[in-house]
């Protein structure tokens, strides 16, 4: 099955331009482990439009991601920094750079940017429990997060 999916997007590759078909070839060459590709094709995708969809901002997240962990977290910054302008909607982008900042040491930066995704993404649970865990109870302006079993589903991938 890996075989047929990477033929399927590997072809979808070479017939568009657009971010999709590489985005998708590294979901799958990481969940086979395989952090080359899956950086090479997440590379691709940003290039290919510039981060300017949801698309290619994601596969920057998922970039800085590979970029953090593998100590090169001073290229992972900017780019995460680029992926909040071309989708503000993505919390998951500010809560890693809030993360990588912390643990650089830039503590105020850190705590301003995880505040916004706890005041205007409150269905994103990762940036409450960092919240409580780093500094405390939740601002008490801080919005409710909501019941609905989806919501934090939107922001998964």
């Amino acid at each position: 099955q890996f075989a047929d999916e990477v033929w399927l997007w590997s072809d979808a590759m070479a017939r568009t331009r657009g971010p999709l078909a590489p985005y998708e070839l590294a979901h799958l060459h990481r969940a086979r482990g395989d952090l080359a590709s899956t950086e090479r094709m997440l590379r691709e995708a940003i290039a290919r439009d510039g981060m300017r969809t949801a698309t290619s901002a994601s596969a920057a997240t998922n970039l800085s991601q590979i970029l953090a962990t593998s100590g090169r977290a001073d290229e992972a910054i900017p780019l995460l920094r680029r992926a909040i302008v071309a989708a503000p909607g993505n919390p998951r982008a500010r809560y890693n750079l809030a993360s990588l900042l912390r643990a650089r040491g830039e503590v105020a930066e850190a705590r301003e940017v995880l505040r916004v995704v706890v005041m205007r993404f409150p269905d994103y649970p990762r940036a409450r429990t960092a919240w409580t865990q780093w500094y405390g109870p939740l601002p008490p302006d801080a919005p409710r997060p909501s019941t609905a079993p989806y919501a934090y589903d939107r922001y998964a991938r």
